[in-house]
């Protein structure tokens, strides 16, 4: 029920989680302290009238699972990490908020470079788990029965990802660490990237409408890849490096803060974010080497470093 940013939440019951739904197996809405200080205040706010509403038995063994028989239990969750802010929010099978946490993310520009717009990768990561803490928070503290002692962390059922689309990172599988700041969606470094793909080739603008539906332009993701290429020397070299290649990791949002949410085991985007590289055939719904290749050159991104592509519900 969690469609991409811009497009609106939908009813559960007409559109079951979608995009990258964490099919987790009795996710558990309990994470790593965060040990980093919050630049900005956190707003929660949770729904008590809804929350009594949720029918379930206070003993220890009670969980929010996806295995209930209860469909009071089936709770989702919902991490909304756009551009000025993160969210995370709980929602019950009838759609009602019961409780959500949003925090302001930092905005980092550089005054020698106009039109660049940067995120920290770290802070992206840590303001979702600060989000989903604070809610796991208010759900100790409110209890869901009145006149009960606070119940544990709430179990979730899946949790949806929506995200602010084109902006780009690049990691390291072995490290989990960023190469570089991810690059906002409207940050436009790479409009020479954009020049000079459009002048290697009279059909360049046709040829990529044709495959992708998109034009060339800064807005898209994979022009920001080549341009990472292009600037980060640590990166380029892994690239280059027949062995280190194959631990480079190049994302959206959504891949980043899945692979973090999974601890490294899955590497994944959802056609719609993939659809907005430059690099997805339309008809194929996969990433294609041409088209890869005719964004990066000189680079040789082999496809192993790219998400894979699942359906989004």
């Amino acid at each position: 029920f969690i469609s991409n940013k811009h497009n609106i939440i939908m009813p559960m019951k007409l559109f079951l989680p979608s995009l990258l739904v964490l099919l987790l197996d009795q996710a558990l809405l309990q994470v790593a302290p965060i040990l980093t200080a919050q630049a900005f205040p956190m707003q929660v706010n949770i729904d008590s009238s809804v929350l009594r509403s949720i029918q379930v038995p206070n003993t220890p063994s009670s969980s929010f699972s996806s295995s209930s028989s209860n469909p009071s239990s089936q709770l989702i969750g919902a991490i909304d990490q756009g551009t000025s802010s993160t969210r995370f929010l709980v929602f019950t099978p009838r759609g009602q908020i019961a409780a959500s946490a949003q925090l302001e993310l930092r905005q980092i520009y550089d005054p020698e470079h106009e039109g660049w717009h940067e995120h920290s990768p770290e802070e992206l990561w840590e303001n979702t788990l600060a989000c989903m803490n604070a809610v796991g928070d208010a759900f100790r503290t409110e209890g869901l029965l009145a006149g009960h002692d606070p119940l544990p962390p709430p179990r979730l059922a899946a949790i949806g990802i929506t995200n602010q689309r084109e902006t780009t990172l690049a990691w390291n599988r072995a490290t989990g660490e960023p190469y570089h700041n991810a690059i906002v969606w409207d940050d436009t470094r790479t409009h020479d990237v954009v020049k000079s793909i459009l002048s290697s080739s009279s059909d360049s603008e046709s040829f990529f409408r044709s495959k992708t539906g998109l034009p060339i332009a800064t807005y898209f993701a994979g022009s920001k890849v080549k341009w990472l290429l292009d600037h980060v020397p640590s990166l380029r070299e892994d690239v280059r490096d027949p062995e280190k290649r194959r631990e480079v990791c190049f994302g959206t949002v959504d891949s980043w803060l899945l692979w973090k949410l999974t601890r490294g085991r899955t590497f994944a985007t959802d056609v719609s974010n993939a659809s907005r590289w430059l690099f997805m055939d339309l008809k194929t719904c996969r990433f294609e080497e041409e088209l890869v290749d005719r964004i990066c050159s000189p680079h040789d991104v082999p496809l192993e470093c790219l998400p894979e592509i699942r359906p989004s519900s």
